[in-house]
């Protein structure tokens, strides 16, 4: 097909030469050749091609948004296309700093660049740090059953760093920590479901440590409240229906009580006032 071979043969001549692109294929022509999700995957391979190391020049904006133009996107086309090739780059620039651990007036400085050499929107930065640190949260988690007080430290070096608005990292902490801060209160609710003041205490200050809102610690109080109410119902209706069944002259086994956690009180996280 001979637009496929004019666009293979400009696309090859935009990822050889730093220079403007003089695009002659017709809209339509293009549109009869490809359908719209070929003609994004085309922007977004030029795009990657396009970009080495961590900078993008004018010129390739200035190309890409020829492209874009030709295969009859908008510009928000063209923010989309930047967002999905730049926006996996700076975060991964981003996760490489929180790995270190080591957060100076160089580690801001470095970021600062790879923004600048990119051309990041505040949009874009602000989508990626906040996956950034969700990411660097989730995998926090999954390494932990409880946070150690180094844990908690290092969580807030990578807030500050990133700088993210305090009620946004609530919002994520309160789906990522809430295993954690469910696992603290269902053993601090024990065998009798009454938790003293004592562990009161220790709950409210874990989850100040954990940056979890107070609505959020009180429906996961409600859902471990409920499940303990769950499990003594079903528990007696069992029993109620053994005590009216008809007796027999064997040896009665009732088991473990089901709502008695063995491992109560182990594995608090918390810190309990005496």
């Amino acid at each position: 097909n001979s637009n496929i071979e004019k666009l293979s043969m400009k696309l090859n001549l935009i990822y050889s030469s730093d220079k403007n692109c003089d695009f002659k294929i017709s809209v339509d022509e293009i549109i009869k050749t490809f359908d719209f999700e070929s003609l994004e995957t085309i922007l977004i391979s030029y795009l990657k091609n396009a970009t080495n190391e961590l900078k993008i020049t004018d010129k390739i904006i200035v190309n890409l948004s020829n492209l874009a133009q030709n295969f009859g996107f908008n510009d928000n086309k063209i923010k989309s296309i930047l967002r999905i090739v730049i926006g996996p780059i700076y975060q991964n620039e981003i996760l490489k700093i929180i790995e270190q651990n080591n957060y100076n007036n160089f580690s801001y400085d470095m970021l600062e660049n790879v923004e600048k050499s990119l051309k990041i929107d505040q949009e874009t930065i602000f989508i990626n740090k906040k996956a950034s640190y969700l990411k660097f949260l989730e995998k926090k988690v999954s390494n932990n059953s409880i946070l150690s007080n180094d844990d908690i430290i290092e969580i807030d070096n990578v807030i500050n760093f990133l700088g993210i608005n305090f009620e946004i990292i609530q919002n994520i902490n309160d789906t990522t920590l809430e295993p954690i801060f469910k696992k603290a209160t269902e053993e601090a609710l024990g065998a009798n479901y009454i938790i003293p003041s004592n562990y009161w205490i220790g709950l409210e200050k874990l989850r100040k440590r954990l940056r979890i809102s107070e609505r959020k610690s009180k429906e996961i109080f409600y859902s471990c409240i409920t499940d303990k109410l769950k499990t003594i119902l079903e528990k007696a209706i069992i029993d109620n229906k053994k005590k009216n069944s008809p007796k027999e002259n064997v040896p009665k086994d009732v088991g473990e009580d089901p709502t008695i956690n063995k491992d109560s009180g182990t594995t608090l996280g918390i810190e309990v006032e005496e």
